[in-house]
């Protein structure tokens, strides 16, 4: 059983994943910002700015982040999940608590 952790303890904590999904948060907050100000998409409140340059480069930053960051959000917690269901049993698994 040497390289196995014992079944009630812990794994050792990600924090390069915590520091990630930190940074994924900023991102999602800045996008939003940028719809609100780009005035490129529907939204429920916008306030468009008058300068062109800046609605290019908000819509490029929109662009570039819907790129990637949505699938990232996905991508984490379901990388993590078969470790923590073989973890967990099924009905444990699928409870929230």
């Amino acid at each position: 059983m040497s390289g196995q952790q014992p079944l009630d303890s812990k794994p050792a904590r990600l924090f390069f994943i915590d520091n990630l999904r930190i940074f994924l948060v900023i991102v999602v907050i800045l996008h939003h910002l940028s719809v609100i100000y780009a005035a490129n998409t529907s939204f429920y409140y916008l306030e468009p700015t008058k300068n062109g340059i800046s609605i290019l480069l908000l819509a490029f930053f929109q662009l570039f982040n819907q790129a990637y960051f949505m699938g990232l959000f996905f991508f984490l917690p379901g990388y993590f999940s078969p470790a923590s269901y073989n973890r967990k049993v099924a009905e444990k698994f699928a409870l929230v608590p």
